[in-house]
C-alpha cells in the first residue's frame, strides 16, 4: 500500500489541468465507487501550485457528474472551501437506518426523511461550529462510534484509523482493511489508466 501511494502521489505531481483534478477525485471518492461509503469530505485549496480552486470550477463538478455523485460546500472561507461528496442513493439509506434517523432527529434536526433538508440542515451547523460530531453519520461511521465520540471526545479509543472506534474493534478493522484494499486497487487502477494515457 506504502509504495502504491508513493507512486501515486509521484504521478499526481507530473499531472497538470483537467487530467489533475480528475485523478484527484477519483482517488478521493474510491471508498464512495466502491459502495464502502456514503459520502466523504474534500478540503479544496483556493490558493496552491497545482491551481486546484480553478480546476475544480472549470472540470470538478463535471468529473462528479460523471460519476452520478452529487456535492454541496459544507464551508468556504479565504484560504480553501470543504466538500461533501456522496453518492444520493448510499447516503439515503444510510439516512434512513431506523438508528441513524432516530438520532439525527434527537440531536435537533427535522425532515430527517428528505435527504435535501437534512444536508441544508448540515450545512448551517457546519457553518456554526465548524464540523459537527454527527458529520460521523454522514460519512458512515458506525452509531455507536458516532454517539461515544459525541458524549465524551477524550475518551480513550479502542482503535483509531478511518474513525476513532469505541465498540466492534475487530469488526472495525475488518472494514479498515477493506478501506485499504479498496484505495489499492483504486491506485493502481489509476496509475495503469494514467500510464497507458501518458504512452499514447
Amino acid at each position: 500500500m506504502v509504495n502504491n501511494l508513493c507512486d501515486f502521489y509521484n504521478l499526481l505531481g507530473r499531472l497538470e489541468g483537467r487530467q489533475y483534478i480528475e485523478t484527484f477525485i477519483s482517488y478521493n471518492v474510491s471508498l464512495i465507487n466502491a459502495k464502502l461509503k456514503p459520502s466523504i469530505t474534500l478540503t479544496v485549496k483556493k490558493k496552491d501550485a497545482k491551481g486546484t480552486f480553478y480546476l475544480w470550477n472549470t472540470h470538478g463538478k463535471q468529473c462528479i457528474d460523471k460519476m452520478n455523485l452529487c456535492h454541496i460546500v459544507l464551508k468556504e472561507d479565504k484560504e480553501n472551501f470543504i466538500l461533501l461528496i456522496y453518492d444520493y442513493y448510499q447516503l439515503k439509506k444510510c439516512l434512513v437506518n431506523p438508528e441513524n434517523n432516530r438520532f439525527l432527529k434527537m440531536i435537533g434536526y427535522h425532515n430527517t426523511n428528505n435527504i435535501e433538508d437534512v444536508l441544508a440542515e448540515l450545512q448551517e451547523r457546519y457553518a456554526e461550529c465548524n464540523c459537527p460530531h454527527e458529520l460521523g453519520i454522514f460519512l458512515g461511521y458506525p452509531i455507536n462510534d458516532v454517539k461515544s465520540f459525541i458524549d465524551n471526545p477524550k475518551k480513550k479509543c479502542l482503535l483509531c484509523g478511518y474513525w476513532k472506534v469505541y465498540s466492534n474493534k475487530e469488526e472495525a478493522k475488518k472494514m479498515f482493511r477493506r478501506f485499504d484494499d479498496a484505495r489499492n486497487n483504486a491506485i493502481c487502477s489509476i496509475v495503469e489508466k494514467c500510464s497507458i494515457d501518458v504512452s499514447l
